[in-house]
């Protein structure tokens, strides 16, 4: 009976280290051969595995395209700009001092092809370029060469030269004109907007969307669907609206900033340009599978404050914002009235010039089914 009791509590032990051995993997870590015992075939799927180079290549995808093309540009201009002073053009390897030491002659010398100046906006888009050069994978640089002190030689150097250019007459910034009421008018009336059409159709929608929502161009247009916006009804009013209800990345929006600041497109009742009425139209005809500055100048024309036209808009700062409040042509003469009136030059109840008349469309030309055959 002795022999049997010693003899069980051996078995006991056997078998509890033969389990130890099995869990042993797991204790260690060692997700392969554990997952090849069957232990971590649950776990092993819950985490991905990304090396340094996903890493860095996920930052590249989520880089603006014309974010990539400046910085390439630049850094390329900057590597030919060393080359020619007989430097090592591997600038991403120079240290903060080193840096500082070159860029303050670079600043000042940098010119175009033909030997002539940039404008200021253009050597500021130079320097922005180098310093998400210089951030962006392989270099992955912390310093900053706009704000950190360890440049400050260099930044003074950058606003010498942004003063030389400005006195050379280099400081002027072309902005796109905002497309004036009567234009708008012409749009609206003629063929290429009409709704009866295909293309027609196809291009009121496109401009509604890109005027009432103050989109930047063309930006992300080809990415939205049906889904990117909704139909909606104000429950105190009644009024029908369009609302864009997917978040995307923009140019003032990138991927650690959440979009929660758009406009909407409201219904025009009674009228024949709708866009709601033109939305719904065009959405139903599909598979079931300059404007942006024109949209906040006519927002700030209709008194709304800065805070309520960067909601729609999207800005973060009444300075970015002010690029997009144009004068237009209308509102340059009614300004002019009061000047021409303290000279005695027109009667003070002037407050316009008459509109030319605007034609719907413009005559199409005769079109012949072929060519009148030559005469022997």
């Amino acid at each position: 009976m002795l022999n049997d009791h010693f003899s069980e509590l051996e078995n006991i032990r056997t078998e509890n280290t033969e389990k130890t051995k099995k869990i042993e993997p797991i204790v260690k870590d060692d997700s392969r051969e554990a997952e090849s015992q069957g232990y971590l075939s649950v776990k092993s799927k819950r985490f991905g595995t990304s090396t340094r180079q996903d890493i860095d290549d996920k930052r590249r995808t989520f880089t603006p395209t014309r974010h990539k093309k400046s910085n390439t540009l630049s850094a390329k201009l900057f590597r030919e700009y060393l080359t020619s002073k007989n430097h090592d053009a591997d600038f991403g390897s120079f240290t903060t001092q080193r840096l500082d030491e070159a860029l303050p002659h670079f600043y000042l010398d940098v010119r175009k092809m033909d030997g002539s100046m940039y404008k200021t906006s253009s050597l500021e888009s130079i320097r922005h370029g180098l310093n998400r050069h210089l951030k962006a994978p392989p270099n992955n640089k912390v310093f900053d060469i706009i704000k950190d002190a360890a440049f400050r030689y260099a930044n003074m150097s950058f606003d010498a030269a942004r003063a030389e250019l400005k006195q050379a007459g280099k400081g002027n910034v072309q902005h796109y004109p905002i497309i004036q009421e009567s234009d708008r008018e012409k749009l609206y009336k003629s063929v290429y907007f009409s709704t009866h059409t295909p293309t027609g159709l196809f291009n009121k929608v496109q401009y509604d969307i890109r005027l009432y929502f103050c989109r930047r161009g063309a930006e992300n247009m080809h990415t939205m669907t049906k889904s990117t916006f909704a139909l909606k009804t104000d429950p105190d009013t009644g009024m029908r609206y369009i609302e864009k209800i997917l978040d995307e990345l923009t140019k003032n929006h990138r991927g650690n900033d959440k979009e929660t600041t758009s406009g909407v497109m409201p219904e025009a009742t009674g009228s024949m340009y709708c866009p709601v009425d033109s939305f719904i139209k065009y959405t139903d005809k599909l598979h079931p599978d300059c404007d942006r500055a024109t949209g906040a100048s006519i927002l700030s024309k209709n008194k709304l404050n800065d805070a309520q036209i960067m909601y729609v808009t999207g800005h973060k700062s009444v300075q970015s914002l002010s690029v997009y409040q144009r004068v237009d042509t209308q509102e340059k003469l009614e300004m002019g009235q009061p000047l021409g009136v303290t000279m005695g030059a027109v009667p003070a109840r002037i407050e316009a010039f008459p509109a030319p008349p605007i034609r719907s469309a413009l005559p199409a030309p005769p079109i012949r089914s072929a060519l009148p055959a030559p005469s022997y």
